[in-house]
């Protein structure tokens, strides 16, 4: 009996019941069963008038057939749902009177029965309600009175049943692939690699409609897009035009924005990305969420035509929030990790930082001995130099005061260097002076030049370097956290730009005074922050370095130093041009202009 016809849609009203057809089956020989010398019982007028009743309290469709499709016995229930009366059916050509057929249909039970020899029982959707009907038909002990086999022919309502079916089906293959999912996340695989293999799951799973290409994509607060993290299949065309997506372009994009998932058939309006060569097909684009956010996308491509499936998007949903929150585990943990390493290296430096301390402090009065005998030797060749141009004294072998002046000018540039030495044990000392809280009248011009001298080294390789710093009037501050925070600020901006080409970039520094208060500006010519980085700029473990390069807290200790010193930092910058931060201080009151009580 198919799905297309009166009686069966008829069945669609009827409550979901069970059936014993095995009781109706092996029911015993009784009134109106006649004993036959073949296998088979004959079962005539009086039989059937027996069996009505059994038949006739099931609440679904039964009726009985023999092997020609003559219809032997009808329910109440068919009469009722056919409106026509049994004696307009019993008899008839089943095909006939039920579906309006000549012949049976391709997919009869009843040609299959026959063919198998046992019995054959289908789950049918109609399609126009979706509701489903178990079509079954059985061989019974009993033929007909001119030796046709009998069987029972039932149709039942399982629509509830069904559904309750899928549901679990459904809940099984969702709690498999999270489970599948779970153990990802309790491997050692970096955040990249828990994507790839977590895309690798998916496009395997194989009652799945989808092709064998995708991507996975996360949020980037920086940039305010979607980049990919992990991809199966694309062309390298795909790859280089989808390596970051904006929000609201194209469909992953408009997922993103939207938080819903976007489904095509076929390539659309909604397809931004094109490229030569690009063959026609569809796409699931599943936003991935966390604790009420988007943070990523997961793309699947389908083939052009695809039909949308409620149940393959119940179900890549549910896998996409089971990742989401994997994702957010995921990048907790780096945090913590980079956040203990970052402890770590402060701990380390603290102790390089002691250990610098004392090597200054020991190399201090040494090399105030090495300075002062240099500067005596300098000034006795000098005397002796001078002696020889004279008439009394003089020096006449060319060879002897060739080696003197030769003395000479090897001790002066032995001075230089000793004099550069000092310069740099004085900028050591005002660095390893963090931990001394005192305030002093500061000149901001000798504490940005001490965080330049320590800073140089990594500012050459990289850009020319420009300096203006006219005279100031004093600041009140602690000159090694002062110089901490410029010397922050100038290794930032030297590592804002790549090594290599130090004659097309620049860092500068100037200082002036504005509106009582003394300023010093930074600036590069380097890659320059978008508006989201720099919204989390200054927030303690943020960084776009990678951990080599930078823990995150350079900025965050940067800005606690000035507004300790009263002051305020701004910063001016645009992507792909350059940065420039500005520190401003206060201009430190002389005794001359305080007031009384202050």
């Amino acid at each position: 009996m198919a799905q297309d016809d009166r009686g069966l849609r008829a069945v669609e009203q009827l409550p979901l019941a069970s059936c014993d057809n095995e009781a109706l089956r092996d029911a015993p020989p009784g009134d109106g069963l006649e004993l036959n010398l073949g296998d088979k019982q004959v079962l005539n007028a009086a039989g059937l008038a027996s069996i009505q009743p059994l038949v006739d309290s099931m609440p679904y469709f039964v009726m009985l057939v023999d092997a020609r499709h003559r219809i032997l016995l009808v329910n109440t229930s068919i009469v009722r749902k056919m409106g026509r009366p049994a004696t307009a059916l019993i008899g008839a050509y089943c095909p006939k009177a039920i579906h309006g057929l000549d012949a049976p249909i391709p997919s009869c039970p009843l040609q299959e029965a026959l063919a198998k020899g046992r019995d054959v029982e289908w789950d049918i959707e109609d399609p126009a309600t979706g509701r489903w009907v178990s079509s079954g038909i059985f061989p019974t002990r009993y033929r007909t009175d001119d030796g046709e086999s009998v069987f029972l022919h039932s149709v039942r309502d399982i629509t509830e049943a069904k559904h309750a079916a899928m549901d679990l089906k459904r809940k099984a293959r969702t709690h498999a692939a999270l489970a599948a999912l779970l153990h990802l996340s309790s491997t050692d695989l970096t955040l990249d690699g828990l994507l790839q293999r977590a895309l690798d799951e998916i496009l395997d799973i194989p009652w799945l409609s989808v092709d064998t290409k995708g991507a996975i994509f996360l949020m980037e607060d920086e940039t305010q897009g979607l980049r990919m993290r992990a991809q199966r299949g694309l062309c390298h065309a795909v790859q280089d035009a989808c390596t970051l997506v904006p929000l609201g372009h194209c469909l992953c994009g408009r997922a993103a924005a939207s938080g819903k998932v976007e489904y095509a058939a076929d390539l659309d309006h909604r397809h931004d990305v094109h490229y030569d060569g690009m063959a026609a097909h569809g796409h699931y684009c599943v936003p991935i969420r966390s604790e009420g956010r988007v943070c990523g996308v997961i793309t699947l491509y389908l083939r052009a035509g695809h039909r949308e499936d409620a149940e393959e998007v119940a179900f890549l949903q549910a896998v996409a929030d089971g990742l989401g929150g994997i994702v957010n585990r995921k990048l907790a943990e780096d945090r913590c990790t980079t956040a203990r390493e970052n402890l770590i290296q402060a701990d380390r430096m603290a102790t390089i930082g002691t250990l610098a301390a004392g090597v200054v402090h020991e190399i201090k009065n040494p090399l105030a001995y090495v300075i002062a005998n240099v500067d005596y030797g300098v000034n006795q060749l000098r005397n002796l130099l001078a002696i020889g141009e004279g008439s009394a004294g003089r020096i006449t072998d060319p060879c002897v005061r060739h080696q003197l002046t030769e003395l000479h000018h090897a001790l002066g540039d032995a001075m230089d260097g000793a004099e550069r030495l000092r310069g740099i044990v004085r900028d050591m000392r005002t660095f390893s002076n963090m931990r001394n809280e005192s305030t002093a009248l500061l000149d901001i011009n000798q504490v940005v030049e001490s965080a330049i001298n320590i800073a140089f080294a990594e500012i050459k390789p990289r850009a020319r370097f420009t300096k203006n710093l006219p005279p100031l009037p004093a600041v009140a501050g602690n000159d090694g956290r002062l110089g901490q925070a410029f010397l922050n600020l100038l290794v930032n901006a030297a590592q804002a730009i790549p090594e290599g080409c130090p004659s097309e970039n620049a860092i500068g520094v100037c200082t002036s005074v504005e509106a009582g208060e003394v300023v010093v500006r930074i600036s590069d010519t380097g890659n320059g922050m978008a508006p989201a980085v720099q919204a989390h700029m200054f927030d303690a473990f943020f960084s776009t370095k990678d951990s080599k390069h930078g823990t995150g807290l350079g900025l965050w200790i940067t800005r606690n130093i000035v507004i300790a010193h009263s002051g305020r930092i701004e910063v001016q910058s645009k992507l792909g041009e350059g940065t420039t931060f500005s520190v401003h201080l206060p201009i430190a009151q002389t005794p001359d202009e305080e007031k009384p009580g202050t």
